[in-house]
């Protein structure tokens, strides 16, 4: 009993611990977004991995520039709706499939790359 007891109060602060583990190193990145050739800003770019890594949310500049950092890899992508008023106004013309999470809409992220997304 004295050792199911040990072994248990093991079990639970090794499964507790709250450290999260990243499957790689983050590498920086950094982006422009665009819709027929111009840039596009005042929103937010999601990108969830398809593999290793994180959701992670990065706002886009007015001249559709974002940065940050994520593990390299593949991820789908999908804008998130703005909260400013003004801005929302700018992208209704953009299509609602980009709101939306799309498996097949990719990118693939390495270190140092500068990435291209074309709303169009």
């Amino acid at each position: 009993m004295r050792f199911f007891l040990i072994l248990l109060l093991i079990v639970g602060l090794v499964g507790c611990s709250s450290e999260v583990q990243l499957k790689g190193a983050p590498v920086n990145v950094s982006g422009k977004v665009s819709q027929s050739g111009n840039p596009l800003g005042g929103m937010v770019m999601v990108f969830q991995p398809l593999g290793d890594g994180h959701v992670r949310e990065f706002p886009v500049h007015k001249d559709g520039s974002f940065n940050g950092e994520l593990i390299s890899g593949e991820y789908a992508y999908y804008v998130a709706k703005p909260t400013v008023q003004g801005v929302a106004q700018a992208l209704k013309s953009l299509s609602p499939k980009y709101f939306n999470a799309d498996l097949s809409r990719t990118v693939a992220v390495e270190a140092g790359q500068q990435l291209a997304i074309a709303l169009d």
